[in-house]
């Protein structure tokens, strides 16, 4: 059934394979009760809703405009991409089930994603790493672990064996030969 959503759903033709299942996984099944309001409008949103089963009412400004009972139907899409505030209330006239899925899971499973494709792109530009196949950089990528360094800490010093490889992401760094009193070979 998500798999059916979501090839229907504009919130995610644009994902990859790995995207969609990975966003499956994070879902969880909620149960509603009737009478239950599932999302009140003017509220901050963090969550989008796939109907399972049941049927909901939706009212603006107090008057129902309408009624979402059709499995596969969704709700919350502006709040799970912008965290805009709810423009409806959303109320169950019957028991029910949804799919959820909230708002940080799906930023941080588009954000890991532009992440590795942005990692993929620098290490298949490195000569080393050119001859490697596409699966093997992506198994590449899914190991590098991010570190954060300090101004003035040093990172790798000249002359030690060598046993791990950087990528710059942010910020600059300074190579030297021997010793930062020696001068600066060139700036990175």
């Amino acid at each position: 059934m998500l798999q059916k959503v979501a090839s229907n759903n504009f919130l995610f033709q644009n994902l990859s394979q790995d995207q969609k299942e990975a966003i499956y996984n994070v879902m969880y099944r909620t149960v509603v009760a009737a009478g239950e309001t599932v999302i009140k409008q003017r509220d901050e949103g963090d969550k989008f809703y796939i109907l399972i089963e049941g049927c909901y009412n939706i009212f603006v400004d107090d008057k129902m405009i309408g009624r979402i009972d059709d499995p596969g139907n969704c709700f919350g899409e502006l709040s799970l991409l912008y965290g805009k505030r709810r423009t409806a209330t959303v109320v169950a006239v019957s028991n029910g089930v949804l799919w959820t899925l909230e708002r940080k899971a799906f930023k941080a499973i588009l954000m890991r994603r532009i992440a590795h494709v942005d990692l993929f792109k620098i290490i298949k530009q490195v000569d080393v790493f050119k001859r490697l196949s596409k699966l093997h950089i992506q198994k590449l990528c899914e190991r590098l672990q991010r570190r954060c360094v300090s101004n003035g800490e040093i990172i790798v010093t000249a002359g030690e064996d060598g046993d791990k490889f950087y990528i710059l992401l942010k910020g600059s760094a300074d190579a030297f030969t021997d010793s930062p009193t020696e001068g600066r070979v060139r700036e990175l």
